[in-house]
């Protein structure tokens, strides 16, 4: 036999038969406090249920806990309160327990709405054809400044083959540097932020620089396994390519 409880204005459970007994000798649930079980049409103090015989074993859930007049939900948690416990900003009603929570992300730029814009797959791809395009230019100037230097035109084959690696090792550090260090201070890249793209955690919150770092590297697998990580998006239920599952992160617009 299970039982359901209401405290705190929310519903509660369910328990077993021992569980409720023990709840019922500490006081927690007392003669006014409402219970339901199966067989029950609706929701009665303890002192009525207890004199009702034992129904059999139960076949379908609880209604819906009865809700004072003036009550409302959290936002955030969606727990249920009354109205004058909550603090109001604009269209969120938000709790005690969730307000400092609330108000960092406020402060932060970032929507503390639980629905998160996702963004698709296709507008996501041309963020990184933008952000391709610009590491592109970038190596091609420099590949062009080292030939100038001489690099290029090196006198033995060692000294080109040590520049020509010293060569790509810097652009390939550049190409780091360049999305982890955008995503670590912006949360998106430039190609991203052109397409008003932002990357968060998945409660909207910003990404630090070592999550930036290891989702830079994650990238890497997901190129590696034919792109397949990323067409993921494409199906995924929140947008998510295989990096993101692998660091929990989300792409949204912002």
């Amino acid at each position: 036999m299970y039982w359901y409880w209401v405290e705190n204005n929310a519903q509660q459970g369910p328990v077993g038969d021992a569980e409720l007994q023990a709840m019922i000798d500490s006081g927690r649930i007392g003669p006014d406090t409402l219970v339901w079980r199966d067989g029950f049409a609706n929701w009665i103090p303890w002192r009525e249920a207890a004199a009702r015989p034992t129904p059999p074993p139960p076949a379908a859930p609880p209604p819906a806990a009865p809700l004072p007049a003036d009550a409302e939900t959290c936002t955030q948690c969606h727990r249920v309160f009354p109205k004058d416990d909550l603090m109001r900003f604009e269209n969120e009603r938000v709790c005690a327990d969730c307000k400092p929570l609330y108000v960092q992300r406020l402060k932060e730029g970032v929507q503390p709405s639980t629905q998160l814009a996702y963004a698709g797959f296709w507008i996501r791809a041309l963020a990184s054809l933008i952000d391709f395009g610009i590491n592109y230019l970038f190596g091609l100037g420099v590949t062009m400044l080292a030939g100038k230097a001489g690099v290029a035109r090196a006198s033995t084959f060692s000294a080109w083959n040590a520049a020509t690696c010293g060569l790509q090792l810097f652009l390939a550090l550049a190409g780091m540097a360049y999305d982890v260090l955008f995503v670590g201070a912006l949360g998106a890249t430039p190609g991203k932020l052109a397409l008003k793209l932002r990357i968060v955690r998945p409660d909207g919150g910003r990404i630090s620089y070592g999550r930036a770092f290891g989702r830079y590297f994650a990238k890497i697998v997901s190129y590696i396994i034919l792109g397949i990580g990323f067409i993921m998006a494409a199906f995924d239920d929140e947008k998510r390519a295989l990096h993101d599952r692998i660091c929990d992160t989300r792409v949204i617009r912002a």
